[in-house]
């Protein structure tokens, strides 16, 4: 199973959020081995990562992929860079084609497209992780949005 993430940069995190995520993480990973794939912007991205790390110390068949919108470091934010070798992959979906302001666009809807499970936050409508729940949406990929959700439903 391929469960990727998206969620508003100005995300904020809690301890309850930080539970209900690893919960939902962890039935996943209980059936099957499981590869989590981050953009690594943002708040969200950081916070999903971080669980992630929690995730694999306890349960060993959790990969995590990072997936990177441009094939130059010089791109990258410097706090990406610093957490790049925590990873057990890094990918760059080919799009030397794709203008250097659409990369992030292209990168998130290349990762829809690879995903069996989409786990969100998003709480308004607008922006690229806004964008990137929409186009799930329209792939009919299942999503749970952390938002939404006074408790787990697993």
């Amino acid at each position: 199973m391929v469960i990727m993430f998206c969620g508003h940069a100005d995300f904020q995190k809690n301890e309850r959020l930080e539970f209900e995520l690893i919960s939902v993480l962890d039935k996943c990973i209980e059936k099957e081995s499981c590869e989590l794939i981050f953009g690594g912007y943002g708040n969200f991205d950081l916070f999903a990562f971080h669980c992630g790390l929690k995730l694999k110390q306890l349960n060993k068949k959790t990969k995590l992929t990072l997936v990177i919108p441009y094939v130059d470091a010089k791109h990258l934010p410097l706090s990406l860079k610093s957490q790049m070798g925590l990873y057990d992959e890094i990918v760059y979906p080919s799009q030397e084609n794709v203008p250097y302001r659409y990369a992030i666009l292209m990168r998130n809807k290349w990762m829809v497209e690879r995903a069996d499970f989409v786990i969100a936050f998003i709480d308004h409508g607008w922006g690229g992780a806004y964008q990137t729940y929409l186009y799930a949406k329209k792939k009919m990929k299942p999503i749970l949005n952390l938002a939404e959700t006074d408790s787990v439903f697993f």
